[in-house]
């Protein structure tokens, strides 16, 4: 919790950075990485998100943030409320999202869509779901989770669908669960986990 009230939940790997008290006449935190916020109504002081590429002005609303800068990933989901983002790679007018709406970047600009599944912000309450993805794509989730490096020895995984849910806390057992599913053999080193059939 904020100083002005402001919950944010912060996703593994990400950065956050704010003042141990608002005293401007915005209130401006810097985010690397994934967070969640539930900001604090507050009409004369608006809540700015500074990203690498984007930044986000809120009166106060519940809206998630991925502002990877490792791999170029931008994107904000708006829940309840409204955002406003204005584009910093290439200036120009602001983007306004209404409740339920994204904005990612592709191909170097912002594209609006609508959120089709919540599943994907569920990880603040310590899941990460998954249904019908690539098994190679579901290990690169795991390994940004996690802080951890998965090699797959068996190029013939990669395009395997995977659906489920894992429990953050259980990432072992998730992760094994997944797998034993495509008969993969794990061994470890260090933080490298190597999979092969």
């Amino acid at each position: 919790t904020l100083s002005d009230g402001t919950n944010v939940w912060l996703n593994a790997c990400s950065e956050l950075t704010y003042p141990a008290s608002f005293t401007e006449e915005s209130r401006n935190v810097s985010l690397k990485g994934e967070a969640y916020f539930d900001v604090s109504k507050d009409a004369e002081h608006p809540f700015v998100v500074q990203t690498k590429k984007c930044d986000i002005k809120v009166l106060g609303t519940e809206f998630n943030v991925q502002a990877d800068e490792s791999d170029c990933e931008f994107s904000a989901a708006l829940l309840e409320g409204s955002i406003e983002l204005t584009n910093k790679m290439n200036p120009g007018p602001s983007i306004r999202l209404a409740p339920m709406q994204k904005a990612e970047w592709t191909g170097g600009k912002i594209v609006v869509d609508s959120i089709r599944n919540l599943d994907n912000y569920r990880w603040k309450e310590g899941l990460i779901c998954f249904e019908d993805m690539r098994f190679a794509d579901l290990m690169q989730r795991f390994e940004k989770t996690y802080d951890i490096r998965i090699v797959i020895q068996n190029k013939g995984l990669h395009d395997y669908k995977c659906s489920g849910n894992a429990v953050f806390r259980t990432v072992w057992i998730s992760f094994c669960r997944c797998c034993n599913a495509v008969r993969v053999l794990l061994s470890f080193a260090a933080t490298i986990i190597r999979l092969s059939t």
